[in-house]
């Protein structure tokens, strides 16, 4: 979520209820990171560190409270890093809303995502959605999180797909998929750093060309096709609302098999820091 002034905490729009949740942009990285979470979970019995790099008014946070099971959550220390003080605040209050039983401890970091203060391997899951593209130097923030990332680890990060032009003027620079593999690459030069990288590519033709698993691949192509469907879908009579009830059964299916690829993933390759990379079309 961006680094940007905030006025308001725009991106709780998108997660009010589990119905417009679905349908946004976050779905696809929320249920990835609750999957990877659950399995990296197990290998910490105390204090499993969740940081939400460039997590703004705390949405984010906020959907991972309420879809994991309280006995992960009472473990988990969560803190939502962001270099906007007002975006912070928001968080603050809008996060409220949340027993404080029912989680572990969250806290509240104001500092750039290019220098962030955490010590070394003290956390386990890190997220960047829509940040990198915001950031001068994308290599050394990638860097930093790597350095304060355990083993096992994994980092989530989302970005718009480059489509010729800059779609924000707060955007320093955006991706096509070999950029992002040239990125990676570099950054995982001299070790054992495993990273997959995923582009929500229509027609579904080009799915071969993006992903290393191509089932996980396929799932996130129709999960993407089915939100788009969705949304267009503007009829009030019985028969759009009947078609709407399919597509979300449809997203529950997704969901399942998204999950299930993820976890056969980490379980048939050897354990260590693992990068996955959302590409935004």
């Amino acid at each position: 979520m961006q680094n940007c002034i905030y006025k308001k905490p725009y991106h709780w729009v998108h997660v009010k209820n589990l119905i417009r949740l679905r349908i946004s942009r976050y779905y696809i990285p929320l249920i990835t990171t609750i999957t990877f979470i659950k399995q990296l979970a197990k290998y910490e019995y105390n204090n499993f560190v969740v940081l939400d790099v460039g997590g703004g008014d705390g949405a984010f946070i906020h959907v991972l409270l309420k879809y994991l099971n309280t006995d992960i959550k009472k473990k988990m220390y969560l803190i939502n890093l962001d270099v906007d003080i007002r975006a912070l605040k928001f968080a603050q209050r809008l996060l409220q809303k949340h027993d404080k039983k029912d989680f572990g401890h969250l806290d509240f970091i104001c500092a750039d995502a290019q220098n962030i203060p955490l010590r070394s391997k003290s956390i386990n899951v890190i997220t960047a959605l829509e940040v990198i593209e915001h950031v001068k130097e994308d290599f050394r923030c990638l860097k930093q999180m790597i350095s304060i990332l355990k083993t096992p680890g994994f980092i989530l990060i989302t970005t718009p797909r480059f489509l010729g032009e800059l779609r924000s003027f707060s955007h320093i620079r955006e991706y096509r998929y070999k950029d992002l593999l040239r990125l990676l690459d570099k950054v995982s030069q001299g070790s054992s750093i495993r990273y997959h990288v995923f582009t929500y590519q229509i027609p579904l033709s080009y799915a071969k060309y993006y992903g290393e698993n191509y089932i996980l691949r396929m799932t996130h192509i129709l999960t993407k096709l089915m939100i788009v469907v969705f949304q267009r879908m503007t009829g009030t009579n019985i028969l759009s609302r009947l078609l709407k009830k399919v597509i979300l059964y449809i997203l529950k299916i997704l969901h399942i098999i998204n999950e299930l690829s993820l976890s056969t993933l980490l379980v048939s390759e050897p354990i260590g820091i693992r990068f996955l990379v959302l590409l935004n079309t």
